[in-house]
């Protein structure tokens, strides 16, 4: 295990650093077969390795697995950068007041959007700015057997000085009644916001907050933000591919910073940005997508007619 520090070259430095050591394999008269078995990792190996397999990251980090207080949510390396944000979701940050446990009106709060929109940032900021954020406990997985848990025993415990503010994240549709029902028990004393793609089941109970992909002006401002020293056409690139898109645009950022000379297909070829469409895509068969990518364009009049209804059917 050889550990070296100081390469900046990206995946470039990892082709490299391997093509020597094979090398140097090779003089000390070490057969050509173990060059199969050198492997170089680079610190975004290590990062993706380490947002692919939190629980562990997290136990070497001395964190509850998959449970987070506030201070150690904010700390954690994706949420370091500064926040921004579009003006109609920083007004959106004005419902912390209907979360309040004294004078708030909403027991259960939805927040709901696309993948990688920003929906975790802004359930972060929302909480990060709250008179009650030294209540709040952060789930990565709403499915996480400890939620229910953890609500039942502050329903169990009669005490009014208990009081919880609860960010489940990833939830799903058919759990959303569910949390509801169990946070009614509590008599206001559980607050939960919950975070996924779904819908509210019951606007009337559960209402929902929509967060929206953001702008073109303000990816630019947020990648700019992330490295002032990028070239203007590459933000420019950046900001195109990711479409609104804030998770997409800090991968592609990050692949556009580390090899300036990387294509387009160079950047969907990477496994984090591969698993990112895959989730935003949604399972399906996408055969039809393929066709609507090798287009130019797209009408629906005169001799462009019949490409059009094609397309849509």
């Amino acid at each position: 295990m050889v550990v070296a520090s100081g390469s900046n070259s990206g995946e470039r430095g990892v082709r490299d650093r391997k093509q020597e050591l094979v090398a140097a394999a090779g003089r000390q008269g070490i057969p050509a077969a173990v060059g199969e078995r050198i492997i170089v990792y680079g610190s975004e190996d290590i990062e993706r390795w380490c947002n692919q397999h939190p629980a562990i990251a997290a136990r070497w980090a001395e964190r509850p697995p998959g449970l987070l207080t506030l201070d150690r949510w904010a700390d954690s390396e994706e949420h370091r950068m500064p926040y921004q944000a579009s003006a109609e979701v920083e007004s959106n940050l004005g419902r912390r007041a209907d979360l309040d446990f004294v004078t708030g009106s909403v027991d259960h709060l939805h927040i709901k959007g696309p993948p990688g929109v920003g929906k975790t940032r802004f359930a972060l900021e929302l909480c990060r700015g709250a008179p009650w954020r030294d209540a709040v406990v952060y789930f990565q997985q709403s499915e996480d057997q400890r939620l229910p848990e953890l609500i039942d025993s502050v329903a169990h415990d009669r005490d009014p000085q208990v009081r919880l503010m609860i960010v489940a994240d990833e939830a799903q549709l058919e759990d959303l009644r569910v949390f509801r029902n169990s946070v009614e028990r509590t008599d206001g004393r559980v607050r939960l916001v919950t975070v996924g793609s779904c819908s509210t089941p019951d606007p009337q109970r559960i209402p929902e907050l929509r967060i929206e992909p953001l702008d073109s002006a303000m990816v630019r401002r947020v990648v700019r933000g992330w490295y002032p020293a990028m070239p203007p056409e590459h933000v420019d690139y950046v900001t195109r591919l990711a479409d609104g898109y804030l998770r997409l645009a800090r991968l592609i950022a990050i692949a556009v910073d580390s090899d300036r000379a990387a294509s387009v297909p160079d950047v969907l070829q990477r496994e984090e940005i591969r698993q990112l469409l895959d989730h935003m895509l949604g399972e399906g068969d996408r055969r039809s997508l393929y066709v609507v990518a090798v287009l130019t364009h797209v009408g629906w009049e005169r001799d462009r007619r019949e490409e059009g209804e094609a397309i849509a059917a």
